[in-house]
């Protein structure tokens, strides 16, 4: 079994289609929808819609939080004949990404020069670059309109030619933060981040972030930094006193 075909069975039946369900209403470039609508008219999903997106964090959002945006890690647990077309057509991306990598390292590269090298329709092009994008270990730079413009350009992470497909470096995805280790305890809200090995970001720095995610670890963390700061508040008073007697 794949772990992508593992991780559809661990998330269940009732994410994996809510995840195909707003696949199939995105639209433009990027591709997102709406999110209070969206919400609105999906009420029977909204618990699910906030696990996917909080927990599995499958589901994102756009910079105001106007809209829902989908992960590149969920299209291939979508298993619809649009996802899987453009996880065909990004392979065939991440191909010409390592030819011009090995020509010219990491020098930009625009998106005009790529898609020159590939035989697609343009949207669906943007579309799968776009999503690549949003991936890890693919580019070490880019231009903050890249794809969406012809002459917008990226830098290549030397990373693409450590892998020979990138479905493995979607399922990395699912090894780190929804497949559990044998000897973990899946109970545990720590598991999903504490199970990631080749992680590009710090191991403290992902801790501290995926915390966040979580009530009731966000409010203990909170809670022992006003107790820190009130003692050290106290203790300074204290000392000022001290010192002026």
């Amino acid at each position: 079994m794949s772990d992508t075909d593992l991780a559809i069975n661990i998330l269940g039946e009732e994410k994996v289609c809510c995840l195909r369900s707003l696949f199939e209403v995105l639209d433009g470039l990027p591709p997102q929808v709406g999110r209070l609508r969206y919400r609105a008219d999906n009420k029977s999903m909204l618990d699910t819609l906030d696990n996917l997106e909080s927990s599995a964090q499958l589901i994102r959002r756009d910079e105001k939080s106007e809209h829902y945006r989908l992960s590149p890690y969920a299209l291939p647990l979508i298993q619809s004949k649009k996802s899987k077309n453009l996880i065909s057509l990004m392979e065939d991306i991440y191909g010409v990404l390592k030819d011009i990598y090995m020509e010219r390292l990491t020098e930009p590269v625009t998106y005009k020069e790529i898609s020159n090298r590939l035989d697609a329709s343009p949207p669906e092009l943007r579309e799968a670059v776009y999503y690549m994008c949003e991936a890890h270990d693919v580019w070490c730079g880019k231009d903050g309109k890249f794809p969406f413009s012809d002459d917008s350009h990226i830098n290549i992470s030397e990373s693409v030619i450590k892998k020979e497909k990138f479905i493995s470096i979607l399922e990395d995805y699912y090894r780190w933060n929804v497949i559990p280790t044998d000897n973990q305890n899946t109970n545990t809200p720590l598991t999903p981040f504490l199970n990631k090995t080749d992680r590009s970001e710090p191991l403290l720095l992902h801790i501290k972030n995926k915390a966040f995610d979580h009530p009731v670890v966000a409010t203990i963390i909170l809670f022992g930094t006003v107790l820190a700061f009130s003692v050290a508040i106290v203790k300074n008073i204290a000392d000022i006193f001290g010192w002026l007697r």
